[in-house]
């Protein structure tokens, strides 16, 4: 299991963001999951490990506008919106 402090240590830290250095796929920072088989988003998984899960329906932006942060702080799940015409 991945643990908070295992995430951080592999980010660099910058005026209070933790800048991912692992894969980014799509402009979303990506990591393996615990068996190692699926590249699973970092910053669900910051959210899950802080106690806030992300339901389905819902992503996971970063509010600092730094590309590759990942500091929970900086974490929101928001809605996703489906358009009107549809």
């Amino acid at each position: 299991m991945t643990t908070l402090s295992e995430i951080k240590s592999r980010c660099v830290e910058k005026r209070n963001c933790w800048i991912w250095r692992g894969d980014i796929e799509r402009g979303s920072p990506r990591m393996l999951d615990a068996n190692g088989q699926a590249s699973v988003p970092v910053r669900v998984e910051v959210l899950r490990l802080v106690g806030h899960e992300a339901r389905e329906g819902y992503r996971v932006v970063c509010v600092c506008g730094t590309r590759g942060c990942v500091n929970p702080e900086h974490l929101l799940a928001v809605r996703m919106s489906v358009p009107s015409w549809q």
